[in-house]
């Protein structure tokens, strides 16, 4: 027979195990929810790399077929690059400026795709989701392809 001080004892650890819990699992909840979202970031981020990559890719070849086409209309080649819930506009997709876009004076010449995801844009659903801490409009993910020309 348990006594009556083994029984206030485990009434003790069972409080205390409750005290620990309702600590424990709040923080364990939020971490977990947090590293998903840090998960997912970085698969969207290595997404946009490849797409970018890919993008440019085609570009440097569009590039040696035609080059003032692909210089004039390099909307061409990104409406050929899709990765569903990620890339789903040739819009996200853009050549920077001057020497950073094409330089054909490099030596290889090259040319630089750079691509952005940006949550509730382009026709992308929000990211993260859920967004307790209403971030998502603020955080933009880009992605850059560099290839030498063809």
């Amino acid at each position: 027979m348990k006594s009556p001080l083994y029984r206030r004892r485990s009434g003790a650890a069972m409080a205390e195990l409750a005290a620990a819990l309702s600590i424990i699992l709040p923080i364990s909840i939020v971490a977990g929810f947090a590293a998903f979202q840090v998960a997912q970031a970085y698969m969207i981020k290595t997404t946009l790399d490849l797409a970018a990559q890919s993008a440019a890719r085609q570009l440097a070849i569009a590039y040696g077929q035609d080059p003032v086409s692909a210089k004039a209309f390099p909307e061409k080649v990104f409406d050929n690059v899709r990765h569903m819930g990620v890339v789903v506009s040739t819009d996200q997709f853009y050549i920077p400026d001057g020497v950073q876009g094409w330089n054909t004076d490099a030596s290889p010449p090259t040319v630089r795709v750079q691509i952005v995801f940006q949550g509730d844009h382009y026709g992308l659903g929000p990211f993260p989701r859920p967004d307790p801490l209403g971030l998502g409009s603020s955080i933009t993910l880009t992605g850059t392809g560099v290839s030498t020309l063809e």
